[in-house]
Order: C-alpha cells, then structure tokens, then sequence
C-alpha cells in the first residue's frame, strides 16, 4: 500500500496546502462538533465548550510543537541541539514537527485551568471529549499515511505500507537489512 497522492494539494509562491494540515483541521473540526453535541446532551451548554475550546487549541498546538523540539525531534540526527543553535526553526512549523503527546499535556492543562476558573465542570468536559477524540484521531492519522509516518517494524503482510528511504527513520535506513521493497506495519 502506497500513498496514492502527494503531501501537498496544491501551492500558491512559497505557500503550500498539505493534506496533512486539511485532515488536522477537518479532524478538529469533526471531533469538535460532536463534542459540542455531547456537551449538550449531557445537561451544559454548548457556548461554553466553543469558548472553551479557543482557549484550548492554542496551547494545544504551542505544547505539540514544543514537545516535537524538545522531546521528539529528530532533526538532522541532532534533536534538541539543532533547535537550540537555530532557535527561529521552532516557530516555523512549515518545516514539519508537531507531537499530539504535547497536544494532550498542554491542552489539557488549559482546560483544566478554564474550567477551575469558569467553575465549569471538567469532568464533565472530558467525558464530552473523549466521545469524540477516538474519530479525530483517526481522521488525522490519514495526514501521517500521506506523509508517510508513523509506521510500524517491518512486515510481510499483505497490508503493509511501502515507505520511501527519505522517509524510514533509524534502522530502518540501512538498505542493506531494509531494502527499497520492505514493507512497513501500518
């Protein structure tokens, strides 16, 4: 199984739409509408979950970047020390590197923090949530298909994922052990 289109839709000058940053927003907002609708049905109001998710998603981005420089960074076989002498490369998101771990720790501190100070409850907001986390999750993971991440070892069976060489990571780039025609778990 291949890929069956590139990364990138289309591009205007230096500006590019990638399938990855489409499938991340149509995931947050697919996962966001449910949530909404959880958040209704489960007795508090709606207007309060979209004013708590403004304040949830930013963070929510800044800690996935910030957890992909410090933590999973596997820039130039450096991690952390590239950033560290090119301190500009964090902000620049383009260039690729962002960690849903960080997502998880940073969002869910600001919605902690919004609730306690709103008086909301956060349990509440949680069990809302993660209704609808399992269906964003996967609809962003086909962005990390096209892109060709997140794969597993090795496999010989028939749903394998073919990965280019600029894409495999670790061992995986000796093409001594790991050919051009192994096949990678999805």
């Amino acid at each position: 199984m291949y890929p069956p289109f590139d990364p990138i839709i289309f591009e205007f000058g230096p500006i590019a739409l990638r399938w990855y940053g489409l499938l991340m927003a149509t995931a947050v907002f697919v996962g966001s509408t449910i949530a909404s609708r959880e958040v209704t049905r489960r007795g508090q109001k709606a207007d309060d979950f979209w004013d708590m998710l403004f304040w949830v998603l930013i963070p929510a981005f800044i800690g996935a970047r910030l957890y992909y420089v410090f933590i999973q960074s596997p820039r130039n076989g450096n991690g952390i020390g590239h950033y560290l002498q090119n301190p500009i490369e964090i902000l620049q998101i383009w260039t690729g590197g962002i960690h849903i771990f960080g997502a998880f720790i940073f969002g869910g501190i600001a919605l902690w923090l919004y609730c306690r100070i709103r008086r909301l409850p956060t349990l509440k907001f949680l069990d809302s949530i993660a209704i609808a986390l399992p269906l964003a999750q996967a609809i962003g993971r086909w962005g990390n298909f096209i892109n060709q991440e997140l794969y597993g070892p090795p496999t010989t069976l028939p749903w394998g994922l073919r990965i280019d060489p600029e894409h495999r990571i670790g061992p995986y780039q000796d093409f001594n052990t790991y050919p051009d025609s192994t096949r990678f778990h999805p």
